[in-house]
């Protein structure tokens, strides 16, 4: 059952990849697709793009960790779908509220927001699915598998 979640964890952390390196190394080409206004995107811009693509490769290592089969990764699992579903939640307020407004306060195409906070309401969707619909598939219970007998053989040692 757990090979669902460790596929999932898998392809989140190839698709953070290889969403960010794009975004640190051509910050400013992928702005311009994504600026409501015909002028150039800013170089404060371009750099708090690369800043929030260095978050996403930094919060990727807990879900690469998270794909081994080691109690400590199983255990792990759902506090990673925790923290990351509070980032999305914030961030898709934010993109909500921003999104009434569209370019005027932001800058971006109104359809540039609506497709950020679409997806991150899709992911958003999938860790409650997991978290607390689908619970067995972080495969928690894995983890406690035998510590009862390797409890019960300490047990044995010690007297």
């Amino acid at each position: 059952m757990t090979r669902i979640i460790r596929t999932a964890f898998g392809l989140e952390a190839a698709a953070n990849i290889f969403g960010a390196i794009p975004m640190f190394l051509f910050p400013t080409s992928i702005l311009s697709m994504a600026n409501a206004h015909p002028t150039s995107p800013s170089p404060i811009s371009a750099s708090m793009l690369q800043w929030l693509a260095a978050l996403i490769l930094g919060l990727t290592p807990q879900l690469i960790l998270g794909m081994r089969r080691t109690p400590q990764a199983i255990l792990s699992r759902r506090m990673v779908y925790i923290t990351l579903l509070a980032g999305e939640g914030a961030l898709v307020a934010v993109m909500g509220v921003q999104g009434l407004f569209g370019g005027q306060i932001t800058g971006l195409k109104k359809e540039t927001l609506q497709l950020c906070a679409g997806t991150l309401i899709l992911t958003a969707v999938w860790r409650v699915l997991v978290l607390w619909i689908k619970p067995e598939w972080l495969g928690e219970e894995e983890a406690y598998e035998g510590v009862e007998e390797q409890a019960a053989l300490l047990d044995k040692k010690t007297e």
